[in-house]
């Protein structure tokens, strides 16, 4: 498995209405995430529109290393989390990999 970290793009949209239950459930994940998990650097989300006025929430997500992702999925709230988004979401995409280009961090 990977030892560099490893970098998540996760973003959403939720079924109209939705919204609410939708944070309802990837809450406790993201606390989950912050106490729980070592090796967790960042996770963080922010809300666009689509270009036809939907909501899509985006998740920016860097962990230590693919073992710490590991971790995160095998997690007993983070595999409920996914039972439930099954019904609250109309679009999901997923992607992870490694820093190829860029810097982080700047002060």
């Amino acid at each position: 498995m990977s030892t560099e970290p490893i970098h998540v793009v996760a973003s959403f949209i939720p079924k109209p209405g939705k919204l609410s239950e939708f944070f309802e459930a990837v809450k406790p994940v993201v606390q989950h995430l912050e106490k729980e998990i070592p090796g967790v650097h960042h996770v963080y989300c922010f809300q666009t529109k689509t270009h036809d006025n939907k909501d899509q929430i985006t998740f920016i997500e860097k962990f230590a290393n693919a073992q710490t992702l590991q971790t995160h999925h095998d997690s007993r709230l983070f595999l409920d989390m996914i039972a439930k988004l099954e019904d609250l979401i109309e679009f999901s995409d997923v992607k992870s990999g490694s820093l190829v280009l860029g810097f982080e961090n700047r002060c």
